[in-house]
């Protein structure tokens, strides 16, 4: 199975399907696809849940399993498969329990939520096993004697039944890593054009993605205010910001 860039006819509007060794579209992914597409989620993040259902599809055609009548276990199956190294997915060599994990648990959880997103779209086009990955549990304290947060209008909905994943792994959160000010200094001497230097200005002090700033125009750019105001676009090197994303204004780099 592969993941295939597409542009949708008549718009031009770029997505992701996943073809099968045949080199047809996986149907039940291309359904929930052409859905990210339609209600406008960026291409980029159509690609990742591409890649994260081509590895569900390739592990149920590798254990000849039907994806309507997969059950936990199999889930729990899929799971260990990903943490295996790609030479012992097909089971033909051992693999020592001293050998690193090929995904990493955040890698996994990424992978099971695109699957439960997968899941509950069919569930609700009628597919009666694929609200499997998700149970409804009653509200109640995780974590006693600890403090906790609590989002906005928590009072409201605190009774509620909460989401929950039936299987998760354990990820330890690795703090963002950034760049000192020496660091970036040295990067900002380093430029030997003024465009780079801007580009990098940009990106340091506003806080904005690379899509957004290479989308930028002179009329984004207000030097009387010292803003810079983002704007959706559509670029041709394919890095944009989310389609339909409002306008917002940045402070400009000094």
């Amino acid at each position: 199975m592969r993941v295939q860039r597409v542009l949708m006819p008549g718009s031009e509007v770029e997505s992701w399907t996943v073809l099968g060794d045949d080199q047809v579209p996986v149907e039940p992914v291309e359904r929930f696809l052409g859905y990210l597409t339609s209600i406008e989620k960026s291409p980029n993040t159509v690609k990742a849940y591409a890649h994260d259902l081509k590895d569900w599809f390739t592990y149920l055609t590798g254990h000849d399993l039907d994806w309507q009548v997969v059950t936990v276990e199999d889930v729990a199956g899929f799971v260990a498969w990903l943490r295996l190294p790609l030479t012992g997915r097909e089971g033909k060599v051992a693999v020592l329990p001293s050998v690193e994990h090929h995904c990493s648990a955040a890698s996994v959880n990424r992978k099971l939520a695109a699957l439960t997103s997968f899941c509950e779209f069919h569930a609700r086009r009628g597919v009666e096993p694929a609200g499997l990955l998700v149970t409804m549990q009653p509200a109640g304290r995780r974590g006693a004697g600890l403090t906790s947060y609590k989002p906005f209008l928590h009072h409201v909905t605190k009774s509620d039944p909460q989401r929950r994943r039936v299987i998760k792994l354990k990820a330890s959160r690795s703090r963002p890593k950034v760049l000192t000010a020496v660091q970036a200094q040295t990067i900002l001497d380093a430029c030997e054009h003024l465009r780079d230097r801007l580009l990098f200005a940009l990106l340091l002090d506003c806080g904005v993605r690379i899509g957004e700033a290479l989308g930028l125009r002179h009329e984004d750019l207000g030097i009387a205010e010292r803003t810079v105001t983002v704007m959706p676009r559509s670029n041709d090197n394919r890095p944009a910001p989310r389609p339909g994303s409002p306008g917002s204004s940045q402070p400009a780099p000094s």
